[in-house]
């Protein structure tokens, strides 16, 4: 740690990092290393980007836990919990009531047409934000390649996201520097003791958090909701990759196996998970929201709904930085795990450009590439906006919200042009 902030300078940035983190875990990241590490040097690049490739390995949303450790990082567990809080609870608002707008009134042209501007506010906020990451790497030839090959492994389809990870792992691991000193063992760590008490200790109490959490609802006359704290609870705990990784096991049982949601209001949901604050995966807010408004048309009901997919989605994710960041935070200086760390961390930059790229290419050509069209199929109104935000941001270095507005507002102008 380079400087402590204060309790309230700590909780003001966490709020305004949880309600402007536009932009999905890459445009997220980037604010909290550019907040956290460059603006105020609160904590060190080195354990940012220690803290950065545990998250990466653990299931679950990769941008939260990484709020929650370095929350924890600065003020301990109270701190780790309040950042993680912080994070969550503004997205989780705007999703939530956006869902009560959209099932309340439905759509119409003017929230498409403004929906239609947003989007290609959020390729450039992801591109930027790819762009600084990869600046990162500059230094580094050998994390470039394993960004580069991530990012080709990534677009081709022809590895799955573990197995990414676990090859730049090794590949850091292989590059490390044989000249560097080994480690050598020192006296006998008098705190192992503490830590493998605390291990324990942690995940008795989050299996019983789990347990009194989960227990009302099956009091409830309505079984989702017991449904929906299951479901969500695998989900966080089978998933890796993040949040790109997740949505499509979440469309797969929402809408093909428990019919929860047709297709379409899925599709309405990815389209507010992109476009609003907090981690794209409160994607599975709106799904809970929505699956108990579908089965009983009662806003109470749907607000539960969507409370507890939040609570049984986020739950374990603080379970694992509690528990696991104090053991993590011991191992910093291990040569041997520091260098597979810095391979993940290499590798998580080429994955978040890959996600970049696939978004802009679902922005832009939105019903695919086509031959027979002079244009391939190009949305030239959503091209014409990305340009002008590209360039709006050149000129004036404009961050998430301002784009986010613009795009917006140029949106809905075309609509009014038609």
């Amino acid at each position: 740690m380079i400087s402590k902030p204060t309790l309230s300078e700590f909780l003001r940035v966490w709020t305004r990092i949880g309600a402007t983190g536009f932009g999905g875990p890459a445009g997220q990241i980037a604010l909290m290393h550019d907040e956290i590490v460059e603006r105020r040097q609160w904590l060190s690049d080195a354990a940012f980007s220690h803290a950065l490739g545990y998250c990466m390995v653990l299931p679950g949303p990769e941008a939260q836990q990484l709020a929650t450790y370095l929350g924890w990082l600065l003020y301990g567990r109270a701190g780790g919990i309040a950042a993680g809080l912080l994070f969550i609870v503004p997205g989780w608002l705007v999703v939530t009531g956006l869902a009560w707008l959209l099932a309340t009134f439905g759509t119409t042209p003017s929230v498409a047409a403004v929906m239609a501007g947003v989007k290609p506010a959020v390729v450039v906020i992801v591109a930027a934000a790819a762009w600084r990451l990869l600046g990162r790497l500059s230094a580094n030839p050998r994390s470039g390649v394993i960004a580069a090959a991530a990012l080709a492994a990534t677009l081709s389809g022809l590895l799955h996201f573990a197995l990414i990870i676990a090859l730049a792992a090794l590949a850091g691991w292989l590059g490390r520097d044989p000249s560097a000193a080994p480690d050598t063992p020192a006296a006998p760590d008098s705190s192992a003791p503490a830590l493998h008490r605390s291990l324990l200790t942690g995940t008795v109490l989050a299996l019983l958090l789990w347990i009194v959490l989960r227990a009302p609802l099956t009091l409830l006359a309505a079984p989702l909701f017991g449904d929906l704290a299951d479901f969500f609870t695998r989900v966080a705990l089978v998933t890796f990759g993040g949040a790109y990784a997740v949505l499509p096991y979440v469309f797969d049982v929402a809408v093909r196996e428990a019919h929860w949601l047709s297709p379409a209001q899925m599709i309405d949901g990815l389209a507010l998970g992109e476009t609003t604050p907090g981690p794209l995966i409160l994607v599975n807010s709106y799904v809970g929201f929505m699956a108990a408004w579908n089965a009983s048309a009662d806003a109470g009901q749907a607000w539960l709904g969507s409370l507890v997919a939040t609570v049984f989605t986020f739950l374990p994710s603080f379970a694992f930085i509690l528990i696991g960041a104090p053991w993590v935070e011991k191992s910093r200086n291990l040569a041997w795990l520091k260098a597979p760390l810095a391979g993940i961390s290499a590798a998580v930059v080429g994955l978040i450009a890959a996600l970049g790229l696939t978004f802009a290419a679902h922005v832009l050509w939105p019903l695919g590439w086509v031959d027979a069209d002079p244009t391939g199929g190009l949305d030239l109104r959503a091209t014409a906006v990305l340009l002008a935000l590209v360039a709006l941001r050149r000129a004036f270095g404009w961050s998430a919200l301002p784009l986010l507005l613009a795009g917006a507002a140029l949106g809905a102008a075309l609509h009014g042009l038609t």
